[in-house]
């Protein structure tokens, strides 16, 4: 049977891809109110600054990460093609008449003017105080739904994550992801969370590392870094749902933060809920099966469901 991935746009862009059926949504207990409010005052919240050297020596090492698989990066070009091609219909009509393009020599370079038609501007969707639903469907993939961005109220227990680190832990419930039993999780620092395998690897956070890596639930897949400023990461492993809360957490090297919050439910499906604070620039959002390089792009910007 044939994977598909649906790429889910974004910042940046995100990804999602099918499973087995099973519709029925089990309703989280949820508040408005956002439950890092009260966890960022509580005692142990202080504001944690990591020296300037040792972030430092950080940066530099990020700077110089050779990416292993510089070959998959067709997968983010095939992406900004075909997600083009999505916001820009007319674009795939060869019957399109192209007007006449300002263009102009300077020397030996050739200067072409953009028209809307050479590059990708970026998707402007804004995150901030909604929700994503991601419902199993009876065609082997996922309905992806806007919701209300109401979180579920217990933060459960502090996780003492690194920057680009990892924490294992086991689902309390059987969890079917794309008609796999999973068992083993793995919460990682940066927005995300893998089956199978931890995701603790430095390189770009894009389509490709989303599409070839570990199977994975991407609510924000960034570079976040949990070490700096009031940022937390929280775990509550509970029978009615596997919450995971990325509360005040920076970007590396910014001081711009994210608040978000994943649920896997037993019945398989996923929700996705994202605080008032989304300011960090770029993320990649939604599901992949995991070393895979089939995909959809689909527009969360739509109230849904899409298929």
């Amino acid at each position: 049977m044939k994977r598909l991935v649906a790429a889910v746009v974004l910042g940046l862009l995100a990804s999602a891809c099918g499973s087995s059926s099973g519709s029925t949504t089990i309703p989280p207990p949820a508040t408005s109110t956002n439950p890092c409010v009260n966890a960022s005052d509580e005692a142990d919240q202080s504001v944690i600054e990591v020296p300037a050297e040792e972030l430092a020596a950080r940066h530099a090492l990020k700077t110089n990460v050779l990416d292993g698989s510089p070959r998959w990066r067709v997968l983010d070009a095939l992406w900004t093609h075909r997600e083009y091609l999505d916001r820009n219909p007319r674009t795939a009509d060869a019957r399109r008449t192209i007007s006449p393009r300002n263009s102009a020599d300077v020397g030996d370079i050739a200067v072409v003017q953009d028209e809307g038609d050479l590059i990708l501007p970026p998707n402007t969707y804004d995150l901030r105080s909604l929700g994503l639903r991601f419902t199993r469907n009876s065609s082997g993939g996922y309905n992806a739904t806007r919701i209300d961005g109401n979180f579920r109220a217990t933060l459960g227990t502090r996780l003492t994550l690194d920057d680009d680190d990892s924490a294992a832990g086991t689902l309390p419930f059987g969890f079917s992801f794309y008609g796999k039993a999973q068992t083993a999780v793995f919460v990682n620092s940066d927005g995300n969370i893998t089956f199978e395998e931890a995701d603790k690897s430095s390189t770009e956070r894009n389509v490709a590392r989303l599409l070839t890596g570990p199977p994975r639930v991407a609510p924000f897949l960034a570079d976040l870094d949990p070490t700096t400023g009031n940022g937390r990461v929280f775990l509550d492993a509970a029978s009615d749902g596997y919450t995971v809360t990325w509360c005040n957490v920076r970007g590396f090297d910014t001081t711009r933060t994210v608040t978000l919050q994943t649920t896997l439910l037993p019945n398989g499906n996923i929700e996705m809920i994202y605080g008032a604070t989304v300011n960090v620039g770029a993320a990649v959002v939604g599901l992949s099966p995991g070393r895979t390089g089939v995909f959809k792009p689909v527009n969360l910007s739509d109230a849904g469901p899409t298929e």
